[in-house]
């Protein structure tokens, strides 16, 4: 579009902190700037439509999280405006990782949403990478209208303008483009992105076990090797999940013989019974005869396996 056009149809003001009741400045140049067209062969007046942005930047009230002066302020403004459309931008009480509507709220007082004709919530799709303006289930709306979700696609052209030399200079500008999203796609792809995002740190969690009970292992092979008299260095399933616990700590000395057993079934440790010789070496060093044949967990492949 033109830039004369463009200047005809948006008008932006810095925006100056004021009490309701003295934004007369815009109440005023809103009252101007209504149109009247032609549509099939009557008259039509169209307001405009004024945006406060943001709320705070806008509207002064002592208590942002009051009830009732925000109620005072949006019904000054309201009845001001007359029939002129507005909307308030306002923050949500926190920045969410997963934008899902019914988890947001707008920061401060409940009025900010209580006292208007309809809520949506704008937010960034993680999967998808796309802005989308939410009003469906779980948020207000007084309206009866079907599309429940917008999607917003930017796409980013470049064409030749002269500047005020007249010189020819590359200039870029957004194209905009909303259509009707689809909520429960959306909400279907956020659930599956949970569950997945749940099993890849479960099974970061249990590389971590896994790579602990090996760490201890190896340690108590070392032992075993150079001080065969040790019973630190013959661990049975039971001692190793105590050992890894008390040292590494997280899981519970259940969970890690869950995976104990599976390292065990996956042929990556090996139980191997104590020999004669060991256990006479271990019996005199700690002055109890083992009685029974008393296994170890060694690392496959280990020497003494």
């Amino acid at each position: 579009a033109e830039k004369r056009l463009i200047d005809e149809r948006f008008h932006v003001d810095q925006a100056h902190r004021a009490a309701p009741m003295l934004l007369t400045p815009i109440y005023e140049a809103a009252q101007k700037l209504h149109r009247t067209i032609e549509i099939e062969g009557l008259p039509v007046t169209i307001p405009p439509l004024v945006v406060f942005d943001t709320a705070s930047a806008n509207i002064e009230v002592e208590n942002e999280s009051g009830n009732s002066e925000v109620s005072r302020a949006i019904h000054e403004i309201r009845k001001h405006l007359n029939d002129v459309p507005f909307i308030l931008v306002c923050h949500t009480a926190k920045t969410l990782k997963r934008a899902d509507a019914l988890d947001m709220s707008s920061r401060g007082a409940g009025a900010w949403e209580a006292d208007v004709q309809g809520v949506f919530y704008l937010f960034r799709d993680d999967d998808t990478k796309q802005g989308v303006i939410y009003g469906g289930e779980g948020v207000k709306r007084r309206d009866a209208g079907e599309v429940k979700e917008l999607t917003i696609d930017v796409a980013f052209a470049r064409e030749p303008r002269l500047d005020r030399y007249r010189r020819e200079q590359m200039v870029s500008y957004p194209i905009v483009t909303l259509t009707a999203g689809d909520t429960e796609q959306r909400k279907e792809r956020a659930a599956e992105k949970i569950k997945q995002e749940k099993a890849r740190e479960h099974e970061n969690k249990l590389m971590g076990v896994r790579l602990s009970i090996l760490e201890v292992l190896k340690r108590a092979q070392a032992l075993r090797e150079s001080e065969p008299h040790n019973p630190d260095g013959y661990l049975s399933k039971k001692a190793l999940a105590d050992k890894r616990r008390t040292e590494f700590g997280t899981w519970t000395r259940d969970q890690g013989r869950v995976v104990i057993e599976k390292l065990i079934e996956d042929g990556r440790l090996a139980v191997v019974d104590m020999t004669t010789e060991q256990k006479q070496m271990v019996s005199e060093s700690t002055g109890e005869y083992l009685r029974g044949t008393p296994n170890y967990l060694t690392i496959k492949g280990a020497s003494d396996e």
